[in-house]
């Protein structure tokens, strides 16, 4: 079986993503708290559970200079 890369993913839990980048949940929610993450391009919340999209969250930490 092959293994599924980050990169083929489309959207991912919050907690995964904060597993896989070394950014804590916390962090995250922060970023999203104070606007620095796009609603509805970077993450949504469906069922009470944030997403992750992957590549647009990529795009923002390369191109970040808020934090």
């Amino acid at each position: 079986m092959s293994q599924t890369k980050i990169n083929d993913l489309e959207w991912m839990l919050l907690t995964k993503v904060a597993e896989r980048t070394g950014a804590s949940v916390n962090a995250i929610r922060e970023y999203i708290k104070k606007g620095y993450l796009p609603e509805g391009i970077v993450w949504v919340k469906n069922r009470g559970r944030i997403w992750i999209h992957i590549r647009e969250f990529n795009q923002w930490v390369a191109t970040s200079t808020e934090v």
